[in-house]
């Protein structure tokens, strides 16, 4: 915890420093005149949005899922109201992007305080255990930035990577259709992903440090998933056009023809999750760096050979959704094979 805090700091100073010292050339770069004035708000939203993320993971480990839902309704609500009011007061964008990025800052304040009264109150003290200092644990968990930093990074640009060859192969009609049936087939995966993965991993974490087989409860999640998610994507994968002609209107025809292609791979994506959340407890981090490479070029081809070979911007979605489909259950064997032997 003191590591992360400590590097969320010094990143913040440094991008903090480099913005201040070459705001005039990036705007002249970019030509982002209108933004001038906002740069320097990056580095504090930075800065906010780690400390969240870290008071976040803090009360997972505690597993106090009832203070992050309360601190999360509490922050909601005062940000809303700080909105509204700052909007009648004061209606510029730097007084809203102000508010946005202390929005960061009061949720993560709200976490702390919370993580501080769930640990005070439950007497968890970590000193009695001799916590690793600073540098030791950048050692012992060099794993995380060294394999799991580009992981994410890479995962984060397969996110976008459907969206820019389709615009460059098809046209900018294709990459929209396409954005409106991801939205529409990935945010439930999402979210109901995030939950369960937050929910899940200090289960596991827990038992792997008890000595127990992760290979019951990976099984067990995934199976439930997969039961959970079956029939909503299952009926898009069926009746996709007609719902987002319904829906959307019948201009959206195609892309309801997208969405029941990628309704298959966000239900392995979604059944996928217990296999991702169980990585780190196994120390599988370089190895999912090289299954994301994999990942991304088996998708990349898929996108290609639908232009190339199908001349087909539909086929260029299917091709990318079975091939990323099929990487998502490559995952869930493999995982749950290596569960059995660790």
């Amino acid at each position: 915890m003191r590591l992360s805090v400590l590097l969320s700091i010094i990143i913040s100073l440094l991008f903090g420093t480099f913005f201040w010292m070459a705001k005039d050339l990036l705007v002249e770069l970019f030509d982002i005149e209108p933004l001038k004035d906002f740069i320097l708000f990056i580095p504090f939203a930075m800065l906010f949005a780690v400390l969240l993320q870290l008071a976040m993971q803090w009360l997972i480990r505690m597993k106090e899922f009832r203070l992050i839902a309360r601190s999360a309704v509490i922050h909601s609500l005062i940000l809303n109201v700080a909105k509204v009011g700052v909007g009648l007061l004061y209606p510029f964008g730097v007084a809203l992007i102000a508010v946005a990025t202390m929005g960061y800052a009061l949720h993560a304040a709200l976490l702390a305080g919370s993580a501080i009264f769930a640990f005070a109150r439950s007497h968890r003290d970590e000193s009695a255990s001799s916590p690793l200092s600073p540098f030791r644990a950048a050692r012992k968990y060099i794993d995380f930035p060294l394999y799991r930093a580009p992981q994410s990074f890479i995962s984060d640009l397969s996110q976008g990577l459907p969206i820019l060859l389709l615009s460059g192969l098809f046209g900018p009609v294709a990459a929209g259709y396409y954005a409106i049936s991801k939205m529409s087939m990935g945010v439930p995966s999402v979210l109901v992903g995030k939950a369960l993965r937050d929910v899940l991993y200090p289960h596991l974490a827990e038992a792997f440090r008890n000595g127990e087989c992760l290979y019951r409860p990976l099984v067990r999640s995934t199976t439930l998933l997969a039961f959970i998610g079956a029939l909503p994507f299952g009926v898009v994968v069926f009746y996709g056009p007609l719902l987002f002609s319904w829906i959307f209107g019948s201009e959206w025809v195609a892309a309801g023809e997208y969405a029941r292609w990628l309704a298959i791979f966000f239900y392995f994506n979604l059944i996928n999750k217990p296999s991702f959340a169980a990585v780190p407890v196994l120390g599988l981090q370089k190895e999912l760096l090289l299954y994301e490479i994999g990942s991304i070029a088996l998708k990349a081809l898929g996108l290609f050979a639908g232009f190339f070979v199908f001349e087909s911007d539909l086929w260029a979605v299917a091709l990318f959704s079975m091939f990323g489909a099929a990487s998502y259950v490559f995952m869930i064997f493999w995982v749950a094979f290596r569960s059995k032997v660790k």
